[in-house]
Order: structure tokens, then C-alpha cells, then sequence
């Protein structure tokens, strides 16, 4: 998805970019399968893995409120969401053995970023403060 929030005014908002944590991530994980499983290298891989595993989920919480806390300030009267089916759009392209799928790796790919701009997450807390506005103002 190359914008996953937009605004009518034309304002784009992007989820931050975690290509540099991914690669970490998956380098570790290399690194720790070829460790005895239990060791102290173990362990401090797993440890690390964790710890940027957690990092990033706190960069998309975080710039997900950041992104409602905009929409929410806008001067507009009313937020519209499309009612998206995600669970729909990510399913399987692998097929059956008798039809198998057509590009499998391409949807595969979609799969990802769809899950990895988790537009609910963006959504929530933006209903959340535009009624939290609301309710403020209106008082």
C-alpha cells in the first residue's frame, strides 16, 4: 500500500518504514539458529530479537496516534472509513494441488503490507479522539 491514510485535502500519511529493523530481525534470527539452543549467544540474540520486535510495534502504535491525533485537529465535520474486509483481501493465493495459484509470491508480498499497515490500528484511535474532540468542544 503506498499510502495507507488519506485525507481529502490531499494529505497522505505514512507508517513508518521498518526495513532496517526487519533486516536486523532476520539477521539475528540467522545468526541465533546456528547458536545451541539454550546458550548464553542464544539467549542474548533472543533477547535482542525481542527487544526489536517490541521497538517496532511501539513506532507503529505511536505514529498510528500521531496520525489520529491529526485527523482529529483537522477543521473537518465528519471522518469517513471505507469498510475495508482485510480479513477478505489477505487471504491465500496458493491454490490446490489440481488449480495451484497465480502469483503466489505477489500476493504473498500484498499480504505483508496489508498486515503491516494494520489500518485498524490506525483507525481506533482516530475515532477514539475525534470523540474525544467532540465531546470537548461540544461542552
Amino acid at each position: 500500500m503506498a499510502i495507507p491514510v488519506c485525507t481529502s485535502d490531499g494529505d497522505g500519511h505514512h507508517l513508518p518504514d521498518e526495513g532496517g529493523i526487519d533486516v536486523e530481525i532476520k539477521a539475528l534470527q540467522q545468526a541465533r539458529a546456528r547458536c545451541d539452543h539454550g546458550s548464553r549467544q542464544w539467549r542474548k540474540r533472543s533477547r535482542r530479537i525481542k527487544a526489536l520486535y517490541r521497538q517496532r510495534t511501539d513506532a507503529r502504535v505511536d505514529r498510528s496516534r500521531q496520525i489520529a491525533a491529526k485527523i482529529a485537529k483537522g477543521r473537518c465535520a465528519e471522518i469517513a472509513v471505507e469498510a475495508l474486509q482485510v480479513s477478505n483481501m489477505v487471504k491465500s493465493a496458493k491454490g490446490t494441488e489440481e488449480h495451484p495459484g497465480a502469483n503466489v509470491k505477489a500476493k504473498t508480498r500484498l499480504n505483508r503490507s496489508l498486515h503491516r499497515t494494520a489500518i485498524a490500528g490506525v483507525l481506533s484511535p482516530a475515532q477514539r479522539a475525534a470523540v474525544y474532540r467532540s465531546f470537548r468542544n461540544s461542552g
